[in-house]
């Protein structure tokens, strides 16, 4: 099996980098070219042109790709979901902290 290599642009996140990096996962390093060019019709050198055009993406990637391939898919978002609970809690806890102003503030 060829190494899965770190998304080069953001190493903590999952991202679609040109088609190329999905979830930290490098598509193109896995991929066979024959199996490729049998299943899209075009060279593995295309992706990105295949991506822009709807033609590939993940699912499609993965269903090609060596076994043992871990689908990235079910990750993507863990980060912003987890960035977006902690942004509510702060809104909670910023909400319970509110008081009323002072009735020698009122003009």
């Amino acid at each position: 099996m060829k190494s899965i290599v770190p998304c080069p642009h953001c190493p903590h996140f999952g991202c679609l980098v040109k088609g190329i990096i999905v979830g930290g996962v490098d598509f193109r390093s896995l991929m066979e070219p024959a199996i490729f060019q049998a299943q899209f019709g075009a060279g593995i050198d295309q992706l990105e042109a295949l991506v822009a055009s709807n033609t590939v993406n993940i699912s499609r990637l993965v269903e090609i790709a060596p076994v043992g391939t871990v689908d990235p898919t079910s990750s993507l978002y863990n980060s912003t979901i987890i960035l977006m609970a902690v942004l509510l809690a702060i809104a909670l806890v910023s909400n319970a902290l509110m008081s009323l102003v002072g009735a020698k503030h009122h003009i």
